[in-house]
């Protein structure tokens, strides 16, 4: 009986995987297709959306009748540009208060060295200087702080411009039923 429930374990076992990866292969075939296709779309509607959209950046399709089941009356295209901004942390640190910079500015410490940083500590006598030789040291600016400082007026608007670029993403598009 055992032998029986090993062979048939087995036989389940290996069915089980050439189905998963017969599945897998025409995921992966379909997945690049698709973002081929994909790419093709976006190329096409960057070529031509400016001359259908509306003040929006949204271009709606009826589809009333075309689909079948389905209660979908219309497709809309909405452009989507993100955008991010980006503060140059040396100026801001320049032209604000040491009070204000270190409610303002995050600073993250990263290890990049743990063997080298382990080593120097047990040699005891731990200089900062050397220890940040270990480390890796990053900075960001703390939006919700930055919004509450400018709402109380601890910070003025025109240095955080002056401080602060807009980087334009890719746009994309995005499609919703209605």
């Amino acid at each position: 009986m055992g032998a029986a429930i090993t062979r048939n374990t087995k036989k389940f076992i290996d069915d089980l995987i050439l189905y998963y990866y017969d599945r897998k292969k025409r995921f992966d075939s379909q997945k690049k297709i698709f973002e081929e296709e994909k790419h093709e779309f976006n190329v096409s509607m960057e070529r031509y959306f400016d001359a259908v959209c509306d003040e929006n950046s949204e271009y709606s399709v009826s589809v009333k009748g075309l689909l079948k089941d389905t209660k979908i009356k219309r497709i809309v295209v909405k452009r989507v540009s993100p955008t991010k901004l980006v503060f140059d942390i040396d100026k801001l640190k320049a032209c604000l208060d040491i009070s204000v910079r270190k409610r303002l500015i995050r600073k993250k410490y990263e290890v990049k060295n743990w063997y080298g940083l382990l080593t120097y500590l047990k040699s005891a006598g731990v200089e900062w200087k050397e220890f940040l030789k270990y480390v890796k040291v990053t900075e960001d600016v703390d939006v919700d702080v930055l919004q509450n400082m400018l709402s109380l007026g601890e910070v003025d608007e025109k240095l955080i411009t002056d401080c602060t670029s807009v980087k334009h993403m890719t746009p994309y598009y995005r499609l919703s039923e209605k």
